[in-house]
């Protein structure tokens, strides 16, 4: 009889690729905290176009692989976190200390040694694990509410649809690892125009890269490509109750443009992490639906863009902590 395996031994570790899917000879790999992850390989379908005058299907070709829309669930560990935004975003400056460090959108090649991850999702207790190659970080989802358990971030990952099934060896048997504080949502917040606004229950941001998935002719079932470019997206969504309606809906007030900051701290001590949109223009939404018993709520979205803000970008993060150079954890001396 097999063994059931549960999630509770599950780990996950990334490391930096110089070229897309090409994985170093020794990865310098990372271990990663995590909430939950559908970090994986799916293979298409193949279709065959053949008629042989019978209804039944023929045989059908072999599928090319893929990887996009995964995501994956981390606590906010004030050094680990920023793994994830250095790699999505591409402009990278850090001073101080302790080192503040920050990361944000900018056009060009970018400050970050290119985008690309490998990922290793291994089972302790089974011994064996999956390697995706050729990934890249491409969007960030966040939340602060009212609830009492950790800050967390949601990361979404593309990639080549290049890897390994069932490596019976982990790439890195001793991985950096990051065992700091969580950050608790209880010392979280939302700040407007530099103001914490005390009637806001609940607040939402996503900032995604445009990406698309490409085959190439190689002679392989994986052989992609990963272009980003285009547009990026940045919204946040605010919200309270229902009594607080006319102060949620002056943040819509006209063509008036603000800067919303989620403020993340630890539970002492000046470090943190402070995700930022520069240039924002709020819109109102229709409230929550009326219901039994139910609390009615109050809405308004934003969408987030670069025009004249003095930080010169419409997303970053800006984060303190003691950990000198993210260039020097992917690409050690």
């Amino acid at each position: 009889m097999s063994v059931i395996r549960t999630n509770q031994q599950n780990q996950v570790q990334l490391w930096h690729e110089v070229n897309m899917g090409d994985r170093p000879a020794t990865p310098v790999g990372h271990l990663l905290s995590i909430i939950g992850h559908d970090l994986g390989l799916t293979q298409e379908a193949g279709r065959s176009r053949v008629i042989r005058g019978d209804p039944n299907p023929g045989m059908v070709p072999e599928g090319r692989f893929s990887l996009s829309g995964r995501k994956i669930s981390v606590p906010i560990e004030e050094e680990m976190v920023g793994l994830f935004f250095y790699k999505l975003l591409n402009g990278y400056g850090k001073s101080g200390t302790p080192v503040t460090h920050i990361f944000k959108m900018i056009a060009g090649a970018g400050e970050n040694d290119g985008p690309y991850l490998g990922f290793e999702v291994w089972d302790a207790e089974a011994e064996k694990g999956d390697v995706l190659d050729g990934c890249v970080i491409v969007g960030v989802e966040g939340e602060i509410n009212t609830d009492s358990t950790e800050a967390a971030f949601t990361f979404e990952v593309a990639g080549c649809g290049k890897g390994d099934f069932d490596a019976a060896t982990q790439e890195d048997a001793t991985p950096a690892t990051y065992n700091g504080e969580l950050y608790s949502m209880v010392n979280a917040s939302i700040e407007v125009d530099g103001a914490a606004l005390d009637f806001l229950t609940t607040g939402r941001f996503a900032f995604s890269r445009k990406v698309s998935v490409r085959p190439t002719p190689d002679g392989t079932p994986y052989g992609h490509y990963v272009i980003l470019g285009g547009v990026n997206v940045c919204t946040v969504t605010l919200g309270g109750l229902w009594d607080d309606a006319s102060e949620i809906r002056a943040l819509a007030t006209g063509a008036a443009e603000h800067y919303v900051e989620f403020i993340f701290a630890p539970s002492t001590g000046t470090h943190g992490l402070t995700v930022k949109y520069p240039e924002m223009k709020f819109r109102i939404t229709a409230a929550s639906a009326v219901g039994e018993g139910n609390e009615r709520e109050c809405t308004v979205e934003g969408t987030g863009y670069k025009q004249d803000s003095g930080d010169a970008t419409s997303f970053m993060a800006t984060l303190i902590n003691v950990l000198p150079d993210y260039h020097l954890a992917f690409i050690p001396t």
